[in-house]
């Protein structure tokens, strides 16, 4: 089977949507709970959330480990 290009943009898309939707009912959510919660693929997990960080619709944040 063969995915175009269109199909595998929707796909991206959608995954958006996705993330979108789980992170607007929380304030807070670590990489691996919406990665749990989804059960999406962590490449395309991480692909999803650069782009919405690029487009001002998340913010990535460094974890603070206590000393």
């Amino acid at each position: 089977m063969t995915i175009t290009l269109e199909q595998e943009n929707n796909e991206f898309d959608e995954a958006k949507k996705q993330v979108l939707d789980y992170l607007e009912k929380r304030k807070h959510a670590h990489t691996s709970d919406v990665l749990f919660n989804l059960d999406f693929d962590p490449e395309l997990l991480l692909e999803v959330l650069d782009a919405l960080e690029s487009e001002g619709k998340v913010e990535g944040r460094d974890i603070q480990l206590p000393k």
